[in-house]
């Protein structure tokens, strides 16, 4: 014989049934929006960081070695390339030409 649908037991399992949506919703929102607060916060910091806009207390690495790739023109439409190494960031003079850089660490 199953329990009878009283008025109070409805009242109750409707009760419990929206606390626990509550309960799992209100999980979910503060989850979900800490997540992202705090992810956007740490996203703005680490690439603003490295920009002049922001000037956050970000170390900078020891010491980092930079190989540089120009291309030169010649005067003549050729373009030849020139392939540089072994210089330290900040040492180096400043290239005429147009370069792009990348730079690796120092192992250790």
């Amino acid at each position: 014989m199953p329990f009878p649908a009283t008025f109070s037991h409805l009242f109750s399992s409707f009760l419990t049934t929206s606390l626990s949506f509550v309960f799992v919703f209100l999980f979910f929102f503060f989850f979900f929006f800490f997540f992202f607060f705090f992810f956007s916060v740490f996203f703005f910091y680490v690439f603003f960081s490295s920009t002049f806009f922001f000037s956050f207390p970000v170390p900078p690495p020891p010491l980092y070695f930079q190989t540089s790739y120009t291309l030169r023109n010649d005067g003549c439409g050729r373009l030849g390339s020139e392939r540089s190494e072994g210089v330290v960031v900040g040492q180096g003079k400043r290239p005429l030409t147009y370069s792009f850089t990348y730079s690796l660490p120092v192992n250790r």
